[in-house]
């Protein structure tokens, strides 16, 4: 069990909504999105130090989930992140075990883990026994999906003279659209990694298979084709088709990956650390995928990854970044961007923690939903 480098006590738990405003809409079959809400957490300790954390809400009461959890850390003294974890989960297994719950669990958890770090004075990569290393990056690129295939072959050209190499573009409204995009994006960068990001748009296996036929490019994935729960169905598509299928972004929850790895459903398995049970269960939903000869995937969140990828020794894996003012997540572009050289994003070296995770300028310039005040006391 990993034990955090001095014990700290929580002296208090607090959360606020943030409204990041996206440049066009961005639409997914009946799924659209014209905002991206995202939840803030703030762990502070007796010894002093704060922690954040934060993830999209996905319209979800993510906010009163974390408020609901308080009850489970304030007051108490704690040497082993793990060990929290599950007596906070233990609290109301169905309601935390997945989906809002889970989600606002996983945010605490990142939390405190930053907090505690930041009291010992070191990083999170170092108390999981690894050091600070460049990590390939893959960029979200093709934001928003409606971008033309001249904006695509602009957008992935200039980033591969940048320094990318590899690139994940979402569908469009039709087949048609993202057969040119991809195309486009391969005319733009011929040697470059591609994967694709269906975005859950798919609802049987025949439709999915008749469209990997027409792809006009070879795939490193196909990512998130069906609504999350059947991994029997995802199974079939990966028998029906040769590219690689990649699973779960967001989904987590008690059997994942278990249920999609037995089903032998999966080429990579997709995790997120503020989702799927903060580090805590990262370092163990690493451990089983990399036992069972499967790839794994960070789910954007890059600076809070790339640490954990670090600090498990894990050199192979990208971590995912969306591009800049395209509206893939507003909260990481406030952030420190990454230095990208032949593909490989260079140590953030941001100090103590998972490095700097809050810009209060940007913050104060943002629509809050901010009852306790934690934006308000970030100034800014």
């Amino acid at each position: 069990m990993i034990q955090f480098p001095v014990p700290v006590t929580v002296r208090s738990v607090d959360v606020a909504m943030v409204r990041g405003a996206l440049p066009q809409p961005i639409r997914f079959g009946n799924w659209l999105m014209t905002y991206r809400d995202f939840a803030l957490v703030r762990v502070s300790v007796e010894e002093g130090a704060d922690g954040f954390a934060f993830t999209l809400t996905r319209n979800g009461p993510v906010t009163e989930a974390v408020r609901i959890l308080r009850d489970s850390y304030v007051g108490r003294t704690v040497d082993s992140p793990g060990t929290a974890f599950t007596q906070a989960w233990s609290t109301n297994p169905m309601s935390l075990s997945s989906g809002v719950g889970l989600r606002a669990l996983s945010l605490v958890d990142l939390a405190l883990w930053d907090a505690a770090t930041r009291t010992a004075g070191v990083s999170v990569v170092e108390v999981l026994g690894g050091r600070p290393g460049p990590v390939p990056v893959t960029a979200i690129a093709g934001y928003p999906p409606t971008m033309e295939p001249d904006g695509v072959r602009r957008q992935v050209g200039a980033l591969w003279e940048a320094g990318w190499r590899r690139f994940k573009m979402p569908v469009s409204a039709t087949w048609q659209e993202t057969y040119d995009r991809l195309a486009a994006a391969r005319d733009a960068a011929p040697s470059a990694m591609l994967a694709l990001d269906a975005a859950w748009t798919f609802r049987t296996v025949s439709e999915a298979v008749e469209f990997c036929e027409g792809l006009p490019v070879d795939l490193e994935w196909f990512e998130d084709m069906f609504l999350p729960g059947d991994a029997a169905e995802t199974a079939a598509l990966r028998r029906a088709v040769d590219i690689p299928i990649a699973v779960g972004d967001e989904q987590g929850g008690s059997y994942y990956p278990e249920a999609l790895l037995q089903a032998g459903a999966v080429d990579v398995v997709r995790l997120d650390a503020t989702c799927m049970g903060g580090v805590t269960r990262f370092v163990e939903m690493a451990g089983k995928v990399r036992q069972a000869s499967v790839s794994l995937s960070p789910h954007m969140n890059a600076h809070v990854h790339a640490s954990l990828l670090n600090g498990l020794g894990i050199a192979d894996v990208a971590v995912e970044w969306g591009v800049p003012g395209s509206g893939v997540d507003p909260f990481a572009d406030s952030l420190r961007q990454p230095v990208v050289k032949d593909g490989y994003m260079e140590p953030l070296g941001e100090g103590p923690g998972f490095g700097t995770l809050v810009n209060p300028a940007w913050l104060a310039c943002q629509e809050v939903d901010d009852p306790e005040g934690l934006v308000a006391s970030l100034g800014g």
